[in-house]
């Protein structure tokens, strides 16, 4: 089923608007042509926060197309490991990247909105991934999605377009995600619950899962339960914001004897960056080094609580609220609570002893080898961590280069959103009396959990046997 430009899928709620997926494949998609040879190098202006660019030639571009920003991979910053997908045409090899729009021109120079994130200053490019104009102001919301069979495919889809969103849906039984996001801009993933997969095997039961560099686009105040991970990006991907979502109880390929946490917030293949994760409560944040680097990532005043629950066996191994591996460089952590109390185990080690010792600060290890001596010491010499309470040793630690203890009650929202409710704001963080109360998404999933079949009746007599 496709959606066109200003259009909406619009259904009459999750419980009377069920669309099943019987074939496999992807159940929706929003899609735009993409092609990937229209590139030309910059020749000025790729500095961070710069919204002027200059071309070596600018003649296959013009106002209102949406353009990737990247540059060749510095491999000091980035590496791509095996992810050869990780960008586009080039063999993964300009895995850095930013998508930008175009809004103004003269002559070879191009005015772009947003600015750069960062500098990129080695070879950089501008690639137009667009063959023509992009699928853009269309969503899917009020209503529930779910495949009936086994198979591949994503339940929503959405490739190369932009402002588009899936809201106050219900995802159900996914095969490999829940949303797929590609290469699209400025898009809204929120209020949805997506639970379930089909299988918990690799690349499946992703709740969302974007890739080729999807760029400033909001996943927020969603549900999600029962995948293999909830909020992924492989293969780039910046400026976007993770807020306020609840994960929990996600499984491997052993499912169900899994007893290993797994990561909610997963950074799983070169390069995103600038990314910002705020306000969550999920079961483990990991960026790891399977399928290469990610730089300059935020997380502030989630609650990662270091803890999963299984079905077969009990979560054991891997218990690291925050576990940062090789290659995950300029990762700040600021305002976060760490863990639940009563949890006992180490704050940090350079030398972790085993796979079932609880550690707060997981940092610098290979995803094939998680125990041992670290093995990239760059890891934890560019991570900034400030205000961060943990349970382990029940203290806030600061960073005593930064005199500055106040912290703001948002990175992206200006004050308390309308959809907040009463809930106290902001709801996270060692500024908040008992530290954490409970988010919106958290409090509606807590309310799901709760509801019960009613009670069969009792004391039924029968008073007539007339027709």
């Amino acid at each position: 089923m496709n959606v066109r430009t200003r259009t909406a899928l619009r259904g009459e709620g999750p419980s009377r608007t069920i669309i099943k997926n019987t074939r496999g494949g992807d159940a929706i998609e929003m899609r735009t042509v993409q092609t990937t040879d229209v590139r030309s190098s910059i020749t000025a202006g790729a500095t961070k926060g710069s919204k002027t660019i200059t071309l070596s030639n600018a003649d296959d571009f013009s106002v209102g197309q949406y353009v990737t920003v990247n540059m060749l991979n510095d491999d000091s910053l980035v590496s791509i490991d095996d992810c050869r997908w990780c960008s586009s045409g080039d063999d993964g090899a300009r895995a850095m990247q930013q998508i930008v729009k175009i809004t103004d021109k003269n002559g070879n120079d191009l005015t772009i909105s947003p600015g750069l994130y960062l500098d990129f200053y080695n070879s950089p490019q501008v690639f137009r991934f667009l063959s023509e104009t992009p699928l853009q102001w269309a969503g899917v919301e009020n209503l529930k999605i779910q495949n009936t069979t086994e198979g591949l495919g994503n339940l929503i889809s959405m490739r190369g377009v932009v402002y588009c969103w899936v809201n106050d849906c219900e995802l159900y039984n996914l095969h490999e995600n829940g949303v797929y996001l590609l290469r699209s801009y400025g898009c809204e993933v929120r209020r949805n619950y997506i639970h379930h997969g089909t299988s918990y095997t690799s690349g499946r039961s992703y709740g969302i899962l974007g890739t080729w560099g999807p760029s400033d686009c909001l996943i927020e105040d969603n549900i999600f339960y029962y995948l293999r991970h909830s909020m992924v990006l492989e293969g780039g991907g910046a400026g976007n914001v993770f807020g306020y979502n609840h994960s929990t109880r996600m499984f491997d390929d052993y499912y169900p004897n899994t007893d290993w946490l797994m990561g909610d917030m997963l950074l799983h293949g070169a390069h995103p960056m600038m990314n910002l994760y705020e306000g969550n409560v999920v079961g483990a944040l990991l960026f790891d080094s399977i399928h290469g680097s990610a730089s300059h990532n935020t997380a502030f005043r989630n609650h990662i609580v270091g803890e999963g629950q299984g079905l077969d066996r009990t979560i054991i191994r891997r218990l690291y609220p925050v576990a940062v591996e090789k290659a995950n460089y300029y990762v700040n952590l600021v305002g976060n609570i760490f863990g639940l109390p009563g949890q006992t185990g180490l704050y940090e080690t350079n030398n972790v002893p085993n796979d079932t010792t609880r550690i707060v600060y997981h940092l610098g290890y290979d995803a094939g080898n998680i125990v041992g001596t670290t093995a990239d010491p760059k890891v934890k010499a560019t991570l900034l961590r400030h205000g961060n309470y943990d349970y382990i040793t029940q203290l806030t630690h600061w960073d005593a280069d930064i005199p500055d203890h106040q912290l703001p009650n948002s990175y992206y929202l200006a004050g308390k959103p309308r959809w907040w409710g009463n809930q106290p704001w902001p709801a996270i963080g060692p500024d908040v009396p008992g530290y954490v109360s409970p988010i919106p998404a958290k409090a509606r999933f807590d309310q799901l959990l709760s509801l019960k079949l009613p009670a069969p009746p009792t004391n039924l007599r029968i008073i007539s046997t007339s027709p």
